[in-house]
């Protein structure tokens, strides 16, 4: 059968120029870019926690600069595990106190969190308005300043003074992480309503400003809302494929063939305390899949 095609003179298919939200930039090549959520799945003793911790030390050890100032950010996790003073592998993060490491979990405790999240990256918000408000009017004659009708740019400024911002309390952008680990039974936690505090958090985190982790040693226990909208897989060796081939290979049923995921897979579980990776974060869809983190497997043409 011949198909004949006859373009529209007056039509594209061109994508429009939409203002995309800006996030922090990784300062080397194949970081994580925010904002993300990463489930690490294996059994007991996989490397599940060691693979979470390397993922944020790496980005401890490389920085994230912000889009908007190019100053570097400051990197904030938060631990919620009942395990947590037993497992000596949270204490390499630099970015997690102890004061951070939250042992009972509530949905009290959680809210606490996310609201001082939020009103963080409220405060830089602000800081920067003023800053590119004041660096506009430092610029302007009297007689453009007479004339202004920026009445939104003289209200932030009223608000310091028309201080200079170097007088100001300097705001730092926040990079912010969130550690669940041997929470999947709780149910307070892992809730299978829409609504809950978790899943509502994965769905807007890019909204929030915030990265998530979870550790689980059973996907299926993973909320359905959670495991298909997460963007970053470390799975490691399991016998039960049916969860992995439904949940997390259709995100790239466009690169790769069931056969070819299956063979990718199997290779990146070839060693003990190796995962199967796929980082959706990465610019580059042939670098998405890997072995741990540091190691980019492709398949061969």
């Amino acid at each position: 059968m011949d198909i004949i095609e006859k373009d529209i003179p007056y039509l594209d298919n061109n994508m429009p120029n939409v203002h995309k939200h800006k996030t922090p930039i990784p300062k080397r090549p194949h970081i994580l870019r925010p904002y993300y959520c990463m489930i690490a799945s294996g059994c007991a003793g996989s490397g599940k926690t060691t693979i979470v911790c390397k993922a944020i030390r790496n980005s401890e050890e490389a920085g994230y600069k912000c889009p908007i100032t190019g100053k570097d950010c400051e990197i904030v996790s938060y631990l919620f595990s009942p395990s947590a003073e037993n497992n000596p592998i949270f204490t390499t993060l630099k970015s997690l106190e102890d004061d951070r490491m939250i042992t009972e979990f509530t949905l009290e405790k959680l809210e606490e969190v996310v609201d001082h999240i939020k009103a963080e990256g409220q405060a830089y918000k602000k800081y920067i308005a003023y800053c590119e408000a004041y660096a506009r009017w430092s610029k302007m004659t009297l007689k453009q300043i007479e004339q202004s009708q920026d009445y939104e740019m003289f209200e932030i400024l009223g608000e310091h003074g028309f201080k200079h911002p170097d007088e100001l309390p300097e705001q730092t952008a926040k990079v912010f992480n969130l550690i669940f680990d041997d929470l999947i039974a709780d149910k307070n936690v892992f809730s299978t309503k829409k609504n809950s505090l978790l899943n509502k958090l994965v769905l807007n985190r890019r909204h929030v400003k915030v990265n998530i982790y979870i550790c689980t040693q059973n996907l299926k226990s993973c909320p359905k809302i959670v495991r298909e909208n997460a963007n970053v897989w470390c799975i490691y060796p399991c016998k039960n494929l049916k969860v992995i081939e439904d949940d997390i290979y259709p995100q790239f049923s466009n690169l790769l063939s069931p056969q070819e995921f299956l063979a990718m897979f199997q290779y990146a579980t070839t060693q003990m305390h190796d995962c199967f990776t796929f980082d959706a974060t990465e610019p580059s869809p042939e670098d998405r899949f890997k072995i741990n983190l540091d190691t980019i497997i492709r398949l061969k043409n």
